[in-house]
C-alpha cells in the first residue's frame, strides 16, 4: 500500500467517525432550530393576527370618529350658511333703508337748493333793476351835464367873442 492509501485510511479511521458524530450533532441542532423557528413563526403569526385585529378595531373607531366629525362639520357649515343667509338679508334691508334715507336727504337738499336759487335769482333781479335804475339816473345826469357843458361852451364862445369885440372896440378907440 502506498502512502496515499495509508493517509486515506488513517483519515477515514480517525476523522470519519468524528465527522459522522459532527453530522449527527448538526442534524440534531438543525432539527432543534427548525422546531424553535416553527415555534417563533407560530408566535409571530399569533402576534401579527392580534395586531391586525387591534388595527382593524382602531381603524373602525377612527372611521366612526371621522364620520362624527364629518357630520359635525356638515351641521356647522349648514348653520354658518343659514347665518350668512340671514346676515345677507339684513344687509340688503339695511342697504335698502340707507338708499331710501339718502334719496330723501338728496330730495330735501334739492328742494332747499332750488328755493335758495329762486330766492337768489329774485334778489339778483331786484339788484339788477336797481343797477339799471341807477344807470338810467346816471345817464340822465350825464345828459344834463352834457347840456350844461354845451351851454357853458356856448357861453365861453360868446364870452370869447365878446372879448374879441371889446378888444377890437378898444383898439378902434385908441
Amino acid at each position: 500500500m502506498g502512502v496515499y492509501d495509508q493517509v486515506k485510511n488513517a483519515f477515514q479511521d480517525i476523522l470519519a467517525p468524528q465527522l459522522a458524530e459532527i453530522r449527527g450533532e448538526l442534524k440534531a441542532g438543525l432539527a432543534e432550530m427548525r422546531t424553535e423557528i416553527g415555534a417563533v413563526r407560530g408566535e409571530l403569526k399569533e402576534e401579527i393576527g392580534n395586531l391586525r385585529a387591534e388595527t382593524k378595531e382602531e381603524l373602525a373607531e377612527l372611521r366612526a370618529e371621522i364620520g362624527g366629525v364629518r357630520e359635525g362639520l356638515k351641521t356647522g357649515l349648514a348653520e354658518v350658511r343659514a347665518e350668512m343667509g340671514g346676515l345677507r338679508g339684513e344687509l340688503k334691508e339695511e342697504i335698502g333703508n340707507l338708499r331710501g334715507e339718502v334719496r330723501e336727504e338728496l330730495a330735501q337738499m334739492r328742494g332747499e337748493m332750488r328755493g335758495e336759487l329762486t330766492q337768489t335769482r329774485g334778489e339778483m333781479k331786484e339788484e339788477l333793476a336797481q343797477v339799471r335804475g341807477e344807470i338810467k339816473a346816471l345817464q340822465g345826469e350825464v345828459r344834463r351835464l352834457d347840456e350844461k357843458i354845451d351851454a357853458l361852451s356856448e357861453k365861453v364862445d360868446l364870452t370869447s367873442e365878446f372879448r374879441e369885440r371889446l378888444a377890437a372896440l378898444e383898439a378902434r378907440m385908441r
